[in-house]
C-alpha cells in the first residue's frame, strides 16, 4: 500500500514510538525542571506540553504532581498519549489537537500556565515569520507573567554545515519491521533543511508492507536569532546550551536548548 505525502499521519503515529525508543523522556524531563528551578526557585504546578507527541513527557510531568495539558497537531498522535495516559492512571492532565499557534488554554489557573515545552525541534517548525507571529502572540496568552518556556533546536551553526544528504536507519520490535530512509535538502535561503522520510513498514504478524512518504520542512537557529526574536514578543532568553549532546557550545552541537521567559508589562 502506498500513500501520497502527509504530515504526521495515522501510518507515522504507529511507530512512532518505536522510532523514538531510545529517547531519555525521563532524563528530559528532569532536565526541564533543573532549569525551571534554577531560574525561578519553586516547581512549576501548571505546564503545557507543545507538539507532545504521543504523551510521553506530558506523563512524566504528570507523575511529578503537575498538572499537563498536552497539545499535537496530528490526531494518531493524541490518540496514542490518551491511551498511554489512561493506562498509567494518569487524571491530572488534558489533551488537544491542533497547531500550536491556535491551541486553547486548558489550564486550571486562570492566570495562565508557569511552564511551556516543545521538545524534538518543534519551534523549526515555525519557518515563516508570518508562524513565529503566530506562536508567540498565542504563547504570550497561555504563559502567566514570569512564566517560562523551554524548547530544544537544530542548531544553525553545525546543522548547515554537516548535515547527511541522506540516512538509512532501520527499527524493528515484536510488531513492526521498519525501514526509513531520509533525503536531506539544505535550503539556506530558508535557514532550513527539507527532509524527506521514506518508510517501508512491515507488520510481521499479517506480513502486510506499508509504504509511505512526509516532507517536513525544519528551520535550524542561532542563539543570537532566537534571543531577537523573542525579544521582540515580550520574552527574555535566560538561558540555552547543548540539548543532551556531548558538544560543549551550541555552535558545535546538533541540538540545543533554550529557556525564554514571559516578561511583565511593566519590564
Amino acid at each position: 500500500m502506498s500513500r501520497a505525502d502527509v504530515h504526521f499521519s495515522a501510518a507515522y503515529s504507529a511507530v512512532y514510538d518505536l522510532l523514538h525508543r531510545d529517547k531519555p523522556y525521563r532524563e528530559e524531563a528532569a532536565f526541564v525542571l533543573d532549569r525551571y528551578r534554577e531560574a525561578t526557585g519553586a516547581t512549576p504546578k501548571h505546564a503545557i506540553d507543545l507538539a507532545c507527541g504521543t504523551g510521553w513527557h506530558v506523563a512524566e510531568f504528570c507523575d511529578r504532581g503537575i498538572f499537563t495539558q498536552g497539545n499535537d497537531l496530528s490526531e494518531g498522535m493524541i490518540a496514542r498519549a490518551r491511551t498511554r495516559l489512561s493506562a498509567r492512571g494518569v487524571v491530572n492532565h488534558a489533551l488537544t489537537v491542533g497547531p500550536m499557534e491556535r491551541v486553547e488554554s486548558r489550564c486550571p489557573e486562570p492566570t495562565g500556565f508557569a511552564l511551556a515545552t516543545a521538545f524534538y525541534t518543534a519551534l523549526g517548525y515555525l519557518v515563516e515569520p508570518a508562524s513565529w507571529d503566530a506562536f508567540l502572540k498565542n504563547l504570550g496568552r497561555l504563559l502567566q507573567p514570569g512564566g517560562l518556556l523551554f524548547a530544544d533546536l537544530w542548531s544553525g551553526h553545525k546543522m548547515s554545515r554537516d548535515f547527511s544528504p541522506q540516512r538509512t536507519r532501520l527499527f524493528e520490535d515484536e510488531e513492526f519491521s521498519v525501514r526509513r530512509i531520509s533525503d536531506v535538502t539544505h535550503l539556506p535561503g530558508k535557514n532550513a533543511l527539507n527532509v524527506r522520510f521514506n518508510f517501508e513498514i512491515a507488520r510481521k504478524q499479517s506480513g502486510e508492507i506499508d509504504r509511505f512518504s512526509e516532507e517536513h520542512l525544519i528551520r535550524y537557529y542561532t542563539e543570537a536569532e532566537l534571543r531577537t526574536i523573542f525579544n521582540a514578543y515580550g520574552f527574555r532568553l535566560v538561558g540555552a546550551g547543548p540539548f543532551f549532546d556531548q558538544a560543549t557550545r551550541v555552535e558545535d552541537s546538533w541540538n540545543f536548548w533554550i529557556l525564554a521567559q514571559r516578561l511583565a508589562q511593566s519590564e
